[in-house]
């Protein structure tokens, strides 16, 4: 029988999350395109001026509504900084507390795996953008889509389909195709399989599986169709023509397969290494603290999770296999379709795409996480170890995510340096 109370398993996530990304809230500068956007946002009198500044061009129209009214904050208060990152920190609490909560529903008993997979999310990020707020859509589409998962996977109860939960889903689904990032599409792929499981798991079998699982998939499916046709229909021009340089045999081509597969492998923390003189003591404080912290919560997870550990490693190991499974079809998807419209993959202002990627990667190495307690666990190995090397594991995620921003951080202030030293030269320039 399982043991009911409060869960502080979301807690603990937003706590490492902060950990990781809070010091963003001090950031007051703005990165890459952010520039010519907020420029195009404070130099326009209405919305039809920025829109022609570019999205028209690119196709993007609602992805540019949304964007002018939040650059837009700039010239209403003089708090634009503040609400742009606490949104930013929001997202990046808010993504992986979703990811728990969907996993933990999906697959009961299963409430290790869920942490496992919502830390991985936080402390082994793909995209290391989050000051870069013209980015902001790709982090904001990859939330509604877990949203919208945890939303469908709530609407199927044992009583019946709760219709308010499953509309809601689709709305969701919705504005994360339509408004912020149409590469989301691809995510109903996966949901074609969660839809299936969990009827599978209810005992629905064999042709009336078949058929129960697409009649409730389909409307997010046809939801798709009019994006895909108007994408392929309409290409975008001026400036931004030839911006997706299709690739029909993007299977063939390796090199940007070996560039995903670094990204995978954590390149991003070899390339952080090369900045390491960047790093400031609060960044290697709250690693460790982090680390220290992690120890002495995972200590606790016997307890935490008693009557939940269940089964023997064989059974949990074909359970692994179909978690794995799952990851992987949350994963490829995205990059194969930024493969096959031709986006640049790698480090630094590209990693942005891989945002959505996220939750296949974050599934797969919680998995991973997950087999490696279980298997100490079974074989009645002294545990502190697997607690120590998971600590360790979250102490340099949280450091790298800190070293990162440490980079931003380096950034604005050599720009104000040169600023400064621009106006003590020229101090008569209006």
């Amino acid at each position: 029988m399982k043991k009911k109370g409060f869960d502080f398993f979301p807690l603990i996530i937003a706590f490492f999350a902060v950990l990781s990304y809070s010091r963003v809230l001090f950031f007051r500068d703005v990165f890459w395109d952010d520039n010519c956007w907020l420029m195009a946002a404070y130099s326009s009198t209405n919305l039809d001026q920025f829109l022609d500044k570019g999205f028209y061009e690119i196709r993007r129209v609602l992805l540019g509504v949304f964007l002018y009214f939040f650059f837009s904050l700039s010239k209403s208060t003089e708090h634009a900084y503040l609400i742009w990152h606490s949104v930013n920190l929001g997202i990046q609490i808010a993504t992986p507390i979703f990811l728990y909560l969907f996993i933990k529903n999906l697959f009961k008993d299963k409430q290790l795996l869920s942490l496992f997979a919502a830390l991985s999310l936080v402390v082994f990020p793909l995209d290391t953008t989050l000051p870069y707020l013209s980015a902001i859509n790709y982090r904001i589409a990859t939330l509604l889509t877990l949203v919208s998962f945890y939303l469908t996977q709530r609407s199927f109860a044992k009583e019946g389909t709760r219709w308010t939960l499953l509309l809601m889903a689709l709305a969701i689904s919705s504005l994360s195709h339509y408004i912020f990032l149409e590469l989301t599409i691809v995510f109903e792929l996966p949901r074609l399989f969660i839809i299936g499981y969990i009827f599978y798991k209810e005992g629905t079998e064999g042709k009336a599986l078949i058929k129960k699982t697409l009649t409730y998939w389909l409307p997010f499916f046809i939801l798709c169709i009019p994006l895909v046709i108007y994408k392929l229909t309409s290409k975008p021009y001026g400036i931004y023509g030839g911006i997706y340089k299709t690739d029909f045999f993007f299977l063939l081509n390796w090199r940007e397969h070996r560039e995903a597969i670094r990204m995978l492998l954590f390149r991003q923390w070899r390339t952080l290494t090369q900045y390491i003189s960047d790093v400031k003591f609060g960044s290697v404080l709250l690693g460790a603290l982090a680390a220290a912290i992690g120890f002495l919560l995972l200590r606790k997870l016997p307890n935490m999770l008693r009557n939940r550990f269940e089964g023997k490693l064989k059974d949990n190991w074909s359970f692994i296999l179909m978690i794995l499974f799952f990851g992987v079809i949350f994963l490829i998807p995205p990059i194969f379709l930024f493969e096959f419209a031709g986006r640049a993959i790698g480090p630094g202002m590209n990693s942005s795409h891989f945002a959505p990627a996220q939750i296949g990667y974050a599934i797969i190495l919680g998995s991973l996480l997950y087999f490696i307690y279980i298997v100490y666990c079974n074989l009645h190995l002294n545990a502190r170890w697997i607690y120590f090397f998971i600590a360790i594991l979250i102490g340099f995620g949280v450091f790298f995510n800190n070293l990162n921003l440490n980079i931003y951080l380096k950034s604005s202030e050599k720009q104000l340096k040169f600023w400064q030293a621009f106006t003590d030269r020229f101090p008569s320039l209006p």
